[in-house]
């Protein structure tokens, strides 16, 4: 059974002009990261066993693992205490790698993500892992519940694709050749989104939940959308880095937005966004109160042409008024079309106010 599933939803119709265009988005399960998670959890990993939260193929993968008196775990113990907890370095290399039993980076030695890079004496443990667990077997047998659990994420997971680029108001087709792809995880701890971005391929990782956690699938999502136009843009944008100061003193903002203008200015871009999409406009003042500043926005103002240039849409403007930045959503609709595609909006020019 080809578990692949795609987001055929009459804006997603309009991607598939293409073959290339029809492997756009997936949600799926991935058989390297059942496997590196199936053997950290012979390693050691034990980040919230006993919550009631967890798979019950998490209790299941690590009986069979314990029955099968595996030689190769007292290295994996090693390996994994020798190195920082948690998974996140692993998901970067298992994101990375290619098939079993050999398990190659992907790219090349300078493209390879350094926490993936600082882990590649794990691929001959985990090769060894695969073979002697006999994963390519216990894999098949463990696919119905990575069925009943990409079913439950089917649904909602179209639904707010179809609503972002419903929103965007534009077909994807200007991105064939990227990815968007969700995998479900069900050993790891429960609750958790990690997401990676290599290339053309943007990568969410969800493990198990009682309710999906859609809020921050769509958040990846937006990133993926947006992300490319920003950087297309970045140097325009680069102009008005110093703007980013305003950012500074924020002491809940990550400094990683302090020190990328571009960044700041995509994930502002992004909060705006959610905020219209959830048609909740105190978000934007929360945003604003942790940092992420609308003056991030200045050089999208200006002209209708330069603001259609950059994001091909009116997304938004931003004006000042005496209290200090304010965002200004005029630009955004106040809801998702009933139809996927519509001439562009006419954009209108940002304007300070007067005293």
């Amino acid at each position: 059974m080809i578990r692949t599933l795609l987001f055929l939803t009459a804006a997603a119709v309009l991607i598939t002009r293409t073959a290339a265009a029809t492997e756009q988005n997936r949600l799926d399960a991935n058989e390297n990261v059942f496997t590196v998670m199936a053997a950290l959890n012979a390693a050691g990993y034990d980040v919230d066993l006993d919550s009631s939260q967890n798979s019950p193929l998490r209790k299941q993968v690590r009986e069979y693992l314990a029955s099968r008196k595996l030689t190769v775990v007292p290295e994996l113990q090693e390996f994994y205490k020798s190195h920082p907890p948690g998974i996140g370095p692993y998901l970067s290399f298992v994101l990375s790698i290619g098939a079993p039993p050999e398990y190659p980076f992907t790219t090349r030695t300078v493209e390879v993500p350094p926490d993936a890079a600082a882990l590649y004496k794990f691929a001959p443990l985990l090769s060894r892992f695969y073979q002697e667990a006999d994963i390519a077997t216990f894999w098949k047998r463990v696919q119905p519940a990575y069925d009943a659990a990409i079913e439950q994420y089917h649904e909602p997971v179209t639904r707010t694709i179809s609503t972002v680029n419903s929103y965007f108001r534009t077909p994807a087709n200007g991105y064939l050749g990227r990815q968007f792809i969700v995998y479900i995880d069900l050993l790891a701890a429960p609750g958790q989104v990690q997401t990676r971005s290599y290339g053309d391929l943007y990568f969410v990782v969800a493990t198990h939940a009682k309710e999906p956690h859609m809020a921050e699938i769509r958040h990846a999502y937006l990133h993926f959308l947006v992300e490319p136009l920003v950087a297309k843009f970045g140097l325009v944008l680069m102009k008005s880095a110093a703007l980013g100061d305003y950012a500074a003193p924020a002491p809940t903002l990550d400094d990683s937005y302090k020190s990328d203008f571009v960044l700041l200015t995509a994930e502002s871009l992004i909060k705006a966004l959610e905020s219209r999409l959830d048609k909740k406009p105190e978000f934007v003042s929360q945003s604003l109160g942790e940092g992420y500043s609308p003056s991030s926005l200045r050089s999208m103002s200006g002209s209708p042409t330069r603001c259609a240039s950059i994001f091909r849409r009116c997304w938004i403007t931003w004006t000042r008024e005496k209290n200090g930045a304010v965002w200004s959503t005029s630009c955004l609709p106040q809801k998702a079309p009933t139809r996927p595609f519509v001439p562009p909006i006419r954009c209108r020019s940002a304007r300070r106010s007067t005293a």
